[in-house]
């Protein structure tokens, strides 16, 4: 199998084959509608168009603390490895395939701490990977006679 990010019912992650540090908190999943505003002449109000979907988001947060092992900062270090290795992952999650996602990429890592505790809050969002395929066409001069034909 390739890279996958799954989630277990014990509650941990494992993305590319290594279970992240720390304790599963939570999953979010995000997505927005793409809208354009019109500008009408005499209108104050711009009429708006939805226009398709931004590509989704999906945000585990983990909290991290020391351990009998290995501290908290050693622990986030084989997270941000993870992080700076970009590639896109298949993702098996009942919530997340629901929304219609199966493929993300490792976008952003966000860590927290406060001075009162030696815990880490840590939040690794991926986006939704749609790959483009593109079709190679004929291109040139062709091309070119056929618009401007329409054109006239």
């Amino acid at each position: 199998m390739g890279k996958t990010v799954i989630t277990t019912d014990f509650g941990d992650v494992k993305v590319g084959g290594i279970i992240l540090p720390g304790t599963f908190q939570k999953l979010e999943v995000e997505s927005d509608a793409k809208v354009d505003e019109v500008d009408v002449k005499g209108k104050s109000v711009k009429p708006k168009q939805a226009t398709g979907y931004e590509d989704a988001k999906v945000k585990f947060t983990l909290i991290i603390r020391p351990n009998n092992k290995e501290d908290e900062y050693t622990q986030l270090a084989k997270i941000q490895r993870l992080f700076r290795k970009p590639q896109v992952f298949d993702i098996v999650n009942k919530h997340v395939n629901t929304r219609g996602v199966r493929k993300i990429i490792f976008k952003k890592l966000t860590t927290q701490e406060d001075n009162k505790s030696n815990v880490l809050l840590v939040t690794c969002e991926f986006w939704e990977y749609i790959p483009i395929t593109l079709k190679a066409g004929k291109a040139g001069k062709n091309n070119n006679k056929k618009k401007s034909k329409k054109a006239n």
